[in-house]
C-alpha cells in the first residue's frame, strides 16, 4: 500500500500596507496670525463635499509670507505645512492655495480661498439676495408660465419683469417679487398672435411674432407703455429684401438709449443672418438692413446688447462665444469657447465702479457674473 503525499508553495511577494485606518479629512482650520501684529484668528468654512476652504476678508496687513493655520484633522493626520507663503499680484484682492492634509501615505488637497479686507471691484456679489422662482432647493414651485414652454421671452428694466407668454404677456412688479408676492398685470393682447419673443426697456414693453420665411404671415413688432392698451403695431413687414427666405422672429433684442434711440436686431432661425432696424424714441421704425451673423455658429437663439453709450455691443447666440461687435456685425474680439460656458446667453456689460460680463443662460440656467479684464472692461465702458 502507497501513501501519495502532495505538497505545495506560493511566492512570498511583499504586501501592499494597510491604510485603511490613515484617514485624512480636515475637519476645522483657522488662520492663527491675521493682522498686523498676528494676533487675530480667523475661523475657516470647510465643505468637504467639494473639498473648498473659505474665510473671511483677511486684513492687508498680515503677514502673508508666513501665514499660519491650525486645523483639526483626522487621527495621525497633519497639514503638510507648518507656515504657507502666499503672494499677492498687484491688483490682486483673492488667491486660492492648497493645503494638503496627510496620513501617509495617504493624503487629501483642500483649495483654501484667501480674500483681503479691500473694498470690492465692482460688485459683491456674494452679498446679492435671490428671489427665486423656480423648481430648486430652496423649495420654491416653478412659476406656472414657466411650464410647458409657453413663453418665449423676458425682459427687466430693475422695476418690472415683463414675463412673453405666448398668448398671455403680462408684468410683475420687482416689489412684489421682493416679498414673495406674485400679481401679474397682464398686458392687453388685442389682436396680437402667438408670441416668440420679446425685451423690455426703460417701462417700454415689446413683443414680436414669428415669420414664416419672410412670407405673407409677416413680421410684426408691438409695443406698450401702458399695460391694460390697446398695443401699438411698430413694425409690419412681409418682405425685406436681402433678409432671405429664412425665419425671422425666434429672438429679438432692443439697444435702445434713455430717451428710446438705437437699433431693433432679430436673428433669423438658421444662425447666419441679423435683421437690424433703426428705432428712435421708443417706437419710430425704419431702415431694415442685413448681415451676416459675427459668429461662425449662432443658433436660433442670439442676442445683440449694446455696451453702455458706446458704439460696441456683444453679441451671443446659443451655439456661439460671446463676441465684441459693431453695431454692423463687424467682430472685434471673440472669446474661447472655453472662458465662459458656451450656452451662455443674452450676455451683458454690467457697470458697478467696474465690469462684468453678466450671461444669466448657462447650461444649467444659473446666473454667472465673470470678472473681465481690467483694461478690456475700461476699454468697453
Amino acid at each position: 500500500m502507497g501513501l501519495l503525499t502532495l505538497a505545495s508553495c506560493k511566492d512570498d511577494f511583499p504586501q501592499a500596507p494597510d491604510s485603511s485606518a490613515n484617514m485624512t479629512v480636515l475637519n476645522s482650520i483657522k488662520i492663527v496670525n491675521a493682522g498686523e501684529n498676528g494676533n487675530i484668528v480667523m475661523e475657516g468654512v470647510v465643505d468637504e463635499d467639494a473639498k473648498t476652504v473659505s474665510f473671511p476678508r483677511i486684513d492687508t496687513l498680515t503677514n502673508f509670507a508666513n501665514l499660519k493655520f491650525e486645523a483639526v484633522v483626522s487621527n495621525g493626520a497633519k497639514l503638510d505645512k507648518e507656515v504657507y507663503p502666499v503672494v499677492f499680484e498687484q491688483g490682486q484682492s483673492e488667491k486660492v492655495i492648497v493645503v494638503k492634509v496627510t496620513n501617509s501615505p495617504r493624503f487629501r488637497e483642500y483649495l483654501v480661498r484667501l480674500r483681503l479686507k479691500v473694498p470690492v471691484f465692482g460688485a459683491d456679489f456674494e452679498k446679492g439676495k435671490v428671489f427665486d422662482f423656480t423648481s430648486n432647493p430652496l423649495g420654491n414651485p416653478i412659476y406656472d408660465a414657466f411650464t410647458g414652454a409657453v413663453t418665449r421671452a423676458s425682459g427687466f428694466d430693475g422695476n418690472q419683469v415683463l414675463i412673453g407668454h405666448r398668448t398671455a404677456a403680462h408684468l410683475l412688479n420687482v416689489s412684489d417679487l421682493k416679498t414673495g408676492a406674485i400679481n401679474k398685470i397682464p398686458l392687453n393682447m388685442t389682436g396680437v398672435p402667438s408670441i416668440y419673443s420679446g425685451a423690455f426697456v426703460n417701462g417700454h414693453s415689446y413683443l414680436v411674432n414669428l415669420s414664416a420665411n419672410n412670407d405673407a404671415s409677416g413680421l410684426r413688432v408691438f409695443h406698450w407703455t401702458s399695460p391694460s392698451a390697446a398695443p401699438q403695431t411698430i413694425v409690419n413687414v412681409t418682405t425685406i429684401p436681402g433678409a432671405g427666405a429664412t425665419r425671422y422672429g425666434d429672438n429679438f433684442s432692443a439697444s435702445l438709449d434713455a430717451q428710446g434711440n438705437g437699433y431693433f436686431f432679430l436673428g433669423n432661425n438658421g444662425g447666419t443672418m441679423v435683421l437690424r432696424f433703426d428705432v428712435a424714441n421708443y417706437t419710430t421704425v425704419s431702415n431694415p438692413v442685413t448681415f451676416a451673423v459675427p459668429a461662425t455658429v449662432a443658433g436660433a437663439w442670439s442676442t445683440y446688447n449694446r455696451i453702455g453709450n458706446t458704439a460696441e455691443y456683444l453679441f451671443t447666440g446659443h451655439d456661439a462665444p460671446i463676441a465684441l461687435v459693431s453695431e454692423g456685425g463687424t467682430s472685434v474680439f471673440t472669446m474661447s469657447r472655453t472662458i465662459i460656458p458656451i450656452r451662455a446667453l443674452d450676455a451683458r456689460i454690467v457697470n458697478f465702479n467696474g465690469a462684468y460680463v453678466h450671461h444669466p443662460k448657462a447650461d444649467d440656467f444659473e446666473t454667472k457674473h465673470e470678472v473681465l479684464d481690467v483694461d478690456i472692461a475700461r476699454s468697453m465702458i
